[in-house]
């Protein structure tokens, strides 16, 4: 059975809102390499839960939302159970610093990747 292992940023926000997560965007086109963050509430500073690279020719916002991103980094303390990943350092500093890429994760995985990430910087946040 083929699994799904493609997924534009639009879709991935859109399948996170219809779980009842508080997610909001920010484009990072300038970045190098570019990305979209994913923030737990509207309040973003110390809320991001998802970085999504995607490639460098997506100038645009609108172009970037239609993007398909290469990798997905998340927060240090997100816990993958049950799912089984490589997971690699990003080298970045800060929280959001372990990623994998996508052609190790299927469609629904991803989504799942994205929920753990989401609840662990939630509970961070709600329990200062």
């Amino acid at each position: 059975m083929y699994k799904e292992t493609v997924m534009k940023v639009r879709e991935l926000i859109k399948e996170l809102k219809e779980q009842g997560l508080d997610v909001h965007d920010e484009y990072a086109l300038e970045s190098n390499p570019p990305y979209v963050a994913l923030y737990y509430s509207e309040k973003m500073h110390g809320r991001k839960f998802l970085e999504l690279v995607i490639s460098s020719d997506c100038g645009v916002k609108e172009k970037a939302k239609e993007a398909e991103f290469t990798r997905v980094k998340f927060h240090e303390e997100t816990v993958l159970s049950p799912i089984n990943l490589k997971n690699l350092s990003s080298g970045d500093e800060g929280p959001i610093n372990r990623q994998v890429k996508i052609e190790e994760l299927i469609k629904d995985n991803v989504v799942a990747v994205a929920t753990m990430s989401y609840n662990k910087v939630k509970e961070l946040y709600e329990s200062k």
